[in-house]
């Protein structure tokens, strides 16, 4: 095999050929989507850039029993063949994989006035609930009396120890919430129906609902 040839085999075409007892052995061929790196930079985030498609190896070993050629004419001839195929292989994938997005993408527009239809009503849904719910009557700083079902309980570790938040849903859908180490607090559960008195201590929102604040819960008498 003349040099040229080889630097031909080696480098233009980047093949790596093994030459066994004058014979050319088993021929690998650099890898179709990474050009025999291993690595695809663009996709450094995903399993540190490896190409999966010849799992870091840069090159597919060709199928069945190395292959012996007369002249290093025949087997370039044999390589350049191969790439093509290689090539078509590609190119026959990408189609493919392109038909398979177009399809996907038919489908998620073909689905969009659904999609916008239930939004639009899942949306007017929560205005007209939001529009229901009323902060309890009453200023910052007066005692009211307000009933409702406990929503969630949830302990926290405080300054002076362990305190309670506590979070009471209105027949309106608005909620009063306060925080309290008594012990009626403790022994509330979700799903409790609950009649209390409490000071007023503001107004607000939380994830699209009304918030009354409080303190000083007591159970109502």
């Amino acid at each position: 095999m003349s040099k040229q040839i080889e630097s031909l085999v080696r480098e233009d075409l980047n093949i790596h050929v093994n030459i066994i007892r004058g014979t050319y052995g088993r021929v690998t061929l650099a890898c179709f989507k990474c050009g025999g790196s291993g690595y695809i930079a663009g996709f450094a985030y995903n399993e540190g850039g490896i190409c999966f498609a010849c799992g870091g190896n840069g090159a597919h070993k060709v199928r069945g029993e190395s292959k012996a050629f007369d002249t290093a004419d025949q087997l370039v001839d044999w390589i350049v063949k191969s790439n093509k195929r290689a090539e078509a292989s590609r190119k026959s994938r990408a189609k493919k994989e392109e038909a398979a997005r177009l399809e996907r993408l038919a489908e998620w527009e073909a689905g969009r006035p659904e999609r916008e239809a239930k939004a639009a009503a899942e949306a007017a849904e929560r205005e007209a609930a939001y529009g229901k719910q009323v902060h309890l009557d009453g200023q910052v700083g007066d005692v009211v009396a307000f009933g409702g079902v406990v929503k969630f309980t949830k302990s926290f570790e405080g300054t002076y120890g362990p305190s309670l938040l506590v979070v009471v849903q209105q027949p309106s859908g608005s909620e009063v919430k306060f925080y309290s180490t008594a012990k009626f607090a403790w022994a509330l559960s979700s799903g409790d129906e609950v009649s209390l008195t409490a000071e007023i201590t503001g107004f607000g929102e939380y994830e699209g609902t009304k918030q009354t604040s409080v303190k000083k819960a007591k159970v109502a008498k």
